[in-house]
């Protein structure tokens, strides 16, 4: 496993935790909008907007299990190495 490898790791994970959040503040202001009986296109675009952040952070989660697949095969096999 090289450095860039682990660098580029370690910003996807920093990267889905900044999804996460953005995630959880747009359906936080979406709860706060239906609560106060704010509704119509605003609203409307928030929910979609939150959707899509949604979406994203889906397809963020495999990348990042992908990379840990390959992170944790690239691992086993320098431990194969060293131990030889």
């Amino acid at each position: 496993m090289t450095t860039s490898e682990i660098k580029k790791a370690g910003q996807v994970e920093r990267a889905r935790q900044h999804l996460d959040q953005a995630v959880a503040r747009l359906e936080a202001a979406v709860d706060k909008r239906k609560k106060s009986g704010e509704s119509g296109e605003s609203g409307d675009r928030l929910a979609e907007e939150m959707e899509m952040a949604r979406s994203a952070n889906a397809a963020m989660k495999k990348n990042n299990d992908s990379m840990s697949i390959h992170l944790d095969g690239a691992i086993n096999r320098l431990k194969a190495v060293l131990e030889n």
